[in-house]
């Protein structure tokens, strides 16, 4: 289940609320919040509960969806969104944009 609202994503794309597109989008917004996920390598949930079960589990620094996520999910999706016929296998991208607002929630640099 995605985190961001499905009804915000297409506000923000300006898609009219019909239904003819919202598996495209629902499917864009899945892979949005896993980049985004994946660049912060940490899990984000959508509500306090499921931080604290992911907790309970050891999960390593569960994270709370948060304004800035939810813009980068957006900028992420809308890009996705702009360039759906570039092809099946683009890869979602990060703007710049999306980078800013996640970096300060990244945990794990590495070396």
């Amino acid at each position: 289940m995605s985190i961001v609202d499905l009804a915000l994503v297409k506000s923000h794309l300006r898609v009219d609320d019909d239904a003819g597109e919202n598996a495209l989008i629902a499917a864009y917004v899945d892979a949005a919040e896993g980049a985004a996920s994946d660049y912060l390598n940490r899990n984000v949930y959508g509500t306090q509960e499921d931080v604290d079960s992911a907790i309970e589990r050891a999960e390593d620094r569960p994270m709370l969806a948060n304004p800035a996520f939810t813009a980068a999910v957006l900028f992420i999706v809308a890009d996705m969104y702009a360039n759906r016929e570039a092809g099946a296998n683009v890869q979602p991208q990060l703007s710049d944009r999306a980078i800013r607002l996640l970096t300060p929630y990244r945990v794990g640099w590495g070396v």
